[in-house]
């Protein structure tokens, strides 16, 4: 996983130690009872965006503005204004569309700007008006499609992490938060940036893990975050334990598993 954190590793590591020596249990099967409840953690951490959210996405798209194909703008400002620029022509050169935030084919007078930036009336030759309805056709077939993709992955950061789970055949808990991802259908070009294997036997299994899915990571779903935290809890929980009732963590951890202990 790219990027830096701070884990708790001597307490992490010392709760797998522990652990393996006072149960049944293989040095795998504590990786992968740990690495469960790691995941199930981040999971329950990671925010899940909302169709508002996804609206905004979609939004920011035409405020950047928009580029077309043929090399044309489109934009909607936040009040609302929807405007064209044709490839080619001086940035302060805009044909002003509508003003209700619709993409829609233009009237046949509009608003015009001048080199100088001054606005004036303006007859539309049909030319013009033919490319500009094309370009907001094609436009508004775009924000569509845009707002569909986005609509359909809202819950995709927390729905990576169960899907990591789900990679490693790992225990999903039954908790409203993965329940609330359980439709979520991670498109294919997500899935190939997933990545959750084990290697090595021994003391030297391991799980790697591996994300580049974006819903994941990115800022507002605070999935990396939530990782690091997840990770962390872990090792602290076990300290919190060692301290108060080392025996009965350990019972409880091979009840889960079914395990015996020594």
């Amino acid at each position: 996983m790219a990027g830096q954190m701070d884990i708790d590793a001597r307490n992490f590591q010392r709760m797998i130690r522990e652990l393996e020596r006072k149960t049944s249990a293989t040095f795998s099967d504590v990786i992968r009872d740990s690495a469960g409840k790691v995941l199930a953690g981040t999971a329950s951490k990671t925010r899940v965006s909302t169709e508002e959210d996804a609206k905004e996405k979609v939004k920011r798209l035409f405020r950047k503005p928009l580029r077309l194909s043929t090399g044309d703008k489109v934009g909607v400002t936040s009040k609302g204004r929807v405007w064209f620029q044709r490839s080619g022509w001086d940035r302060k050169n805009w044909v002003l569309v509508a003003r209700d935030g619709t993409i829609k084919p233009p009237p046949s007078e509009v608003f015009r700007t001048s080199r100088g930036g001054k606005q004036f009336k303006y007859k539309l030759p049909s030319k013009l008006r033919a490319e500009i309805t094309q370009a907001m056709k094609a436009a508004s077939n775009i924000r569509e499609r845009e707002l569909s993709y986005a609509k359909s992955v809202v819950g995709m950061g927390r729905a990576s992490w169960v899907f990591l789970m789900k990679q490693l055949k790992l225990k999903i808990p039954s908790t409203k938060k993965i329940a609330e991802v359980s439709a979520v259908k991670i498109p294919d070009a997500a899935r190939r940036t997933l990545y959750a294997r084990e290697v090595g036997v021994g003391e030297k299994y391991m799980i790697v893990i591996k994300t580049k899915v974006q819903a994941a990571l990115n800022k507002k779903a605070r999935g990396f975050s939530a990782f690091r935290q997840s990770i962390n809890q872990q090792g602290k929980t076990f300290q919190k334990n060692l301290e108060k009732d080392l025996e009965k963590y350990v019972r409880r951890f091979a009840k889960r598993n079914g395990f015996t202990v020594k």
